[in-house]
């Protein structure tokens, strides 16, 4: 076992350097920013964070919090923000932050914007609505109705004042435990599949024909050529058991003798590629994940899909199946060190991260 009490994490930046346990943030694992604390800084250079106020009452942590979604000291990048975003310098108006909603693309009517600027100033300060709809506030009081909106000093700094886009790469959470999403500029170099691989202990490990007979078969039954990474990484021997005791969540990878199915209109969904196959399923939940690639790719990018309604939502999870797969091994073994380690499989460090020993 290892013991990452006292592991700080050199990876992400000036943002995730030097970080300690105990450390006080603004953090977004469930999609808008709140006030929590870093309760361990893991070994692969993502946080277990407990926000202050619990989403469920008897899940007291997040696990796998990456750097992108973590601001420290965030009231101490305020004031430039604050100074951009007020249209005069005696304060944060009404308008000004309904304006600043809008930069964000998101877009709130004018009854709910009364609603919330009202509300806030009646809790937080005890003004009443009418005396709060022409108020303007200090950059102090502006601070705390930005948190209260579920932003952040860093997110309004990238967004607002250098015009930067939108995370590309969505984290997604069950259990309160992170299940890819993590930009691959956090890891600190370029992750392979036979990163992943080393990092599931089946770096030294062989195909198992009868998955590779199966993909071939699918292969030519859809004239097409199954990107070379996709065929090592679904053909290892032992790989479907190694993911599903690697991660907490047990994820089921989807073998080709499924059988496998393409899964149409990608490109017209604007999707990164023309071809997508399901390879992974949830333990719970109606979610799945495909790879999606191009003709004649090495590689493929990881989505996450799941039907809303009538409508089937896609979101990017990482730029390759290198990425995905090794960094939701590390989140799962650095939970496993974190809650103990039931089938004493032995987890050592590794170049980044952890690895199951092989």
């Amino acid at each position: 076992m290892i013991d990452n009490a006292a592991v700080t994490t050199d990876q992400g930046g000036a943002a995730g350097r030097g970080v300690k346990a105990g450390t006080r943030c603004l953090a977004r694992p469930s999609g808008t920013w709140a006030p929590g604390t870093i309760v361990a800084v893991l070994a692969d250079g993502t946080y277990r964070i407990e926000l202050d106020d619990k989403a469920v009452s008897f899940m007291k942590y997040w696990h796998g919090v990456t750097v992108a979604e973590v601001s420290i000291d965030d009231a101490g990048a305020w004031g430039p923000v604050f100074d951009r975003i007020v249209s005069d310098r005696s304060g944060l108006s009404r308008a000004d932050l309904q304006r600043t909603f809008a930069r964000l693309g998101i877009d709130v009517d004018d009854a709910r914007m009364d609603a919330f600027w009202s509300g806030t100033c009646q809790a937080l300060w005890q003004i009443d609505p009418a005396s709060s709809a022409g108020l303007r506030l200090d950059a102090p009081r502006a601070y705390a109705m930005i948190v209260r909106a579920g932003l952040s000093a860093r997110q309004l700094a990238d967004e607002v004042v250098r015009g930067a886009a939108p995370r590309q790469y969505m984290p997604f959470y069950w259990n309160q435990t992170r299940m890819g999403g993590r930009d691959p500029s956090e890891i600190g170099r370029t992750i392979t599949v036979d990163d992943a691989l080393v990092a599931l202990g089946l770096g030294d490990g062989d195909d198992e024909p009868r998955l590779l007979a199966e993909m071939l078969h699918f292969a030519r039954n859809h004239e097409i050529n199954i990107p070379g990474d996709l065929a090592k990484f679904m053909c290892r021997r032992g790989v479907a058991d190694a993911v599903w005791s690697a991660h907490p969540n047990n994820p089921e990878l989807v073998n080709p003798g499924t059988p496998w199915q393409l899964l149409p209109d990608l490109e017209r969904r604007g999707l990164e590629g023309e071809f997508g196959i399901t390879i992974m399923t949830p333990h719970q939940g109606e979610h799945a994940w495909a790879a999606v690639f191009d003709r004649g790719e090495r590689d493929a990018r990881v989505y996450l899909h799941w039907t809303d309604g009538d409508v089937q939502r896609w979101q990017l999870q990482a730029p390759s199946l290198g990425v995905f797969f090794w960094d939701l091994t590390q989140t799962g073994l650095t939970w496993i060190v974190e809650n103990g380690n039931p089938s004493n499989r032995v987890i050592e460090p590794a170049e980044f991260g952890l690895q199951v020993r092989q």
